[in-house]
């Protein structure tokens, strides 16, 4: 054996909001797109174990892990280097999870040197470190999303060459002109996709949902869509409502009807993917009504517990 290799491990979890695992319908999946010849040879290359594909359900009832991307290299930094692309080439569109975090892991000073600790992404996420905060969308993101969704030119009135676009992706919103000044769609088949932005060709990957568009950028999948017109009721932000942060199976029931509860005091626990996340009363009252039930299955959002805020 010569040179180094080096595994990272793709898992259905969300690093940016307390490692939750995630769990839904697997929406494009390519990894013949990253991995290269010359596999277990001293040439080196991309392997890529799994046993997912575009279609399969990844659900709360199994472990997270989905896949293990497996680099070589003639060194450590080769491999390394090998690795990034390969999770770069590789997007999972679907539900979330820590492609693009292990992607900045890896290029981490701290791991380049060799000195990481088991305790450093407790230290890291207590003290807000940059590696753990969400990603966000640059600006060639927004306009290739609006390239991609302001339709065939063909399918547009002749009178119409630009129009405003308003798109949301992960909390924010930006107003465009379409197709964007600068940006050309070369080509977009399956999930592969050839833009050419401001003269520089870049090959990405994108997938097309109900609800808008998934594009694969620089190792982070960001979700985009056009807002709705109706105003949609957000009861994750009501104290009064307990709602289950992801799919999974309620493990335990804390309090009943008619109990009163005090700030911060535990209701109910969700387990998903071997991982325990217990609901606590975002506000002081009285139980009103329990919708969960021990060991029966939950969808991301459902109704577990109402409660009547104190007088």
């Amino acid at each position: 054996f010569e040179g180094h290799a080096i595994e990272a491990r793709l898992y259905a979890e969300d690093p940016y909001d307390g490692w939750k695992p995630q769990s839904g319908r697997i929406t494009g999946w390519r990894p013949e797109a990253a991995e290269s010849p010359g596999h277990g040879t001293p040439r080196g290359g991309v392997r890529i174990d799994h046993g997912i594909a575009a279609g399969t359900e990844v659900t709360p009832h199994y472990d997270a892990l989905l896949a293990k991307f497996i680099a070589h290299g003639r060194d450590r930094t080769d491999a390394v280097r090998r690795l990034v692309r390969a999770l770069e080439q590789a997007p999972l569109f679907g539900p979330a999870s820590n492609a693009r975090f292990l992607r900045d892991l890896i290029q981490h000073p701290r791991f380049a040197a060799a000195t990481m600790t088991t305790t450093l992404l407790d230290e890291w996420q207590a003290g807000g470190a940059p590696l753990l905060q969400r990603p966000v969308p640059h600006d060639d993101a927004w306009r290739i999303a609006a390239a991609l969704l302001a339709g065939d030119e063909a399918q547009r009135p002749a009178s119409v060459s630009r129009f405003d676009l308003t798109l949301q992706c992960d909390g924010q919103q930006r107003t465009l002109r379409a197709p964007p000044p600068g940006v050309r769609v070369e080509s977009f088949e399956g999930s592969a996709l050839r833009v050419a932005i401001d003269g520089r060709h870049r090959r990405l990957h994108a997938v097309r949902t109900e609800a808008g568009l998934q594009l694969a950028i620089d190792g982070a999948v960001f979700g985009f869509r056009e807002p709705s017109p109706l105003p949609a009721a957000d009861a994750a932000a009501d104290p009064r409502r307990a709602c289950a942060p992801v799919a999974g199976v309620v493990a335990q029931l804390a309090v009943a009807v008619g109990e009163r509860v005090a700030l911060g005091q535990p209701l109910v626990c969700v387990e998903a993917m071997k991982m325990e996340i217990w609901l606590h009363a975002a506000a002081a009252g009285r139980i009103k009504a329990v919708h969960a039930v021990p060991k029966a299955s939950v969808a991301a959002g459902a109704l577990l517990v109402e409660l009547d805020s104190a007088e």
